[in-house]
């Protein structure tokens, strides 16, 4: 018997590949949408009912009366996102375990003292600060072990996403009426195209009464707050939200453009709302394995309460030399412009610095950081400072679980 070869080409083999990539990259959207669709639901149902619940729980604990509508309406996210699914994702019933074993719930529980609670240089309060947090996590990539502060390296799959729920319930022991929830949530999505594009989708969400806000840059330690004022206890809402768009043309050069919108709203009159848009391309270039520049651009427009509105220039440029993989020397520039409405006043930045970095091992690196800066204010006085900043990185590597 003749048996006859069928001999299909690379190309069309490279075609299906790709067709079955864009076929579960759209798959995961699809469950990305159904997750947020829910989450929109219980956010929008907690908000109504909290709002009820203010005129007609005197009666109860507020902490208690907010915990049991929150508990109703986690129930009702639920079976919401049991119905997206059932109406727009009929096939999925097929892999239903392996879609489920990307929810990932957790508990944290925090004690904490403080002898100076409202934040005062005289007549202070002490007290005990109980903190319990459940939360939930969706991740499209395998379950692997973290550690709190590590560094984690961009992930290999060309698409994923990764979504997380925190519920906090405060309770102090002798300030009982400061007792609140808090919601906190962030969003980071990401699909590469060909290897070189990369677009990527980030989204930080909080609603607290702790006047120290913590930091929402990526790769920010947990005990890492923002530099602030506030030190009254009032309802706050932050919601960040940053796109960007990737090229990577090098094995160490990039084109990066990136959007961040920063809406910030206070309940305390003695605090105004604010709203940033920023705008920030950033290029990487290398000349050869030792010669590299960066080159960085950020335009900001600040609108404020009743602050004067601002719109702000940053320029920033740096030169590196390697003496080999571990070691390296740069030198860097960074102009500020800061352009106040009446009767805001203007002024110029000026911080040059050179600095130097050497990794010790792979998980740990230093850097140490020297330069000037001096402040050009359309009115009064120039000032110049010096500047000394050292650091350093490590990261613990993680492992995936067996």
């Amino acid at each position: 018997m003749e048996h006859k070869k069928f001999i299909i080409p690379r190309r069309s083999i490279g075609a299906s590949r790709e067709i079955v990539r864009i076929l579960f990259a759209l798959r995961a959207m699809l469950y990305a949408l159904c997750v947020l669709l829910s989450i929109a639901f219980f956010f929008a149902t907690h908000a109504v009912t909290t709002s009820r619940l203010a005129f007609h729980s005197s009666l109860l604990c507020p902490l208690r009366s907010a915990l049991c509508v929150f508990l109703r309406n986690f129930a009702l996210c639920i079976f919401h996102f049991a119905l997206c699914i059932a109406l727009f994702t009929p096939v999925a019933f097929a892999d239903i375990s392996d879609f489920l074993s990307k929810f990932h719930p957790y508990l944290t529980v925090q004690e904490e003292y403080t002898d100076n609670f409202y934040l005062t240089s005289s007549n202070r309060q002490e007290d005990w600060i109980t903190t319990i947090s459940p939360g939930i996590r969706f991740s499209s990539l395998p379950a692997r072990v973290t550690t709190p502060g590590q560094i984690l390296q961009p992930p290999a799959e060309p698409w994923g996403m990764d979504l997380d729920y925190r519920l906090g319930l405060v309770y102090h022991v002798k300030i009982e009426e400061n007792d609140y929830v808090s919601h906190e949530g962030t969003l980071n999505t990401w699909y590469t195209m060909g290897r070189r594009i990369t677009l990527r989708l980030r989204d930080y969400f909080i609603r607290s009464e702790e006047p120290r806000e913590r930091e929402f840059v990526p790769g920010a330690l947990p005990e890492q707050f923002l530099l602030g004022i506030q030190r009254e206890r009032a309802i706050y809402i932050r919601n960040v939200l940053e796109p960007s768009i990737g090229y990577q043309f090098g094995s160490e050069d990039r084109f990066d453009l990136n959007y961040r919108n920063n809406i910030y709203q206070n309940q305390s009159p003695r605090f105004e709302d604010s709203r940033e848009d920023y705008i920030n391309p950033r290029l990487i270039y290398w000349f050869n394995i030792r010669n590299g520049v960066l080159l960085e651009y950020g335009l900001t427009f600040g609108d404020f309460e009743r602050s004067a509105d601002l719109v702000g220039h940053m320029a920033r440029t740096r030169y590196t030399y390697r003496f080999n993989p571990r070691t390296s020397i740069f030198g860097e520039y960074i102009f500020l412009r800061r352009d106040f409405e009446s009767p805001g006043i203007d002024y110029d930045v000026h911080n040059p610095s050179v600095g130097i970095e050497h990794a010790f091992t792979p998980a740990l690196s230093g850097r140490a950081q020297f330069g000037y800066f001096w402040q050009d204010p359309e009115r009064g006085v120039s000032g110049i400072q010096k500047d000394t900043k050292t650091g350093h990185g490590g990261s613990l590597k993680e492992w995936e679980e067996a």
